[in-house]
């Protein structure tokens, strides 16, 4: 397959700092062990990472938001990092009862931004979190 390569790397985004036994189940979880609906997951995120690759993962949130702060966006969608469970995994929260899709349209294009943010997180605040918490 031609999508293969970005599929494995879309998989493998957190290489060298998770197993690839949890990268897998990571993705598998996500569509509770469905193969189909796992598989249909990463075909649709494969354009969305291909984008965020050619910018380098978006380093600035500002780069992500086009030049708009990340704190605004935080206010209207509440995902944050709340740290590291016993068993050593990121704990992240976010509370759909205050998401508010008016606020965050009014702040950003969220369909163009709302991915490159979330490419942005996983790739420079997430990852880093998951080797600080392998690291302690």
């Amino acid at each position: 397959r031609e999508e293969y390569p970005t599929y494995h790397e879309i998989v493998y985004h957190f290489k060298g700092v998770e197993s690839e036994a949890y990268a897998i189940c990571r993705f598998l979880r996500a569509r509770k062990f469905k193969l189909e609906a796992t598989q249909t997951l990463i075909k649709e995120r494969v354009d969305s990472y291909k984008e965020g690759k050619s910018n380098d993962f978006f380093p600035s949130a500002l780069q992500a938001f086009n030049g708009d702060h990340e704190s605004a966006f935080l206010t209207q969608y509440p995902f944050v990092m709340g740290g590291t469970a016993r068993n050593g995994c990121v704990v992240t929260y976010f509370s759909v009862e205050q998401l508010s899709v008016e606020g965050m349209q009014c702040i950003c294009e969220v369909k163009k931004r709302l991915s490159k943010y979330m490419w942005h997180f996983i790739s420079y605040k997430l990852k880093r979190h998951v080797a600080e918490a392998k690291a302690n």
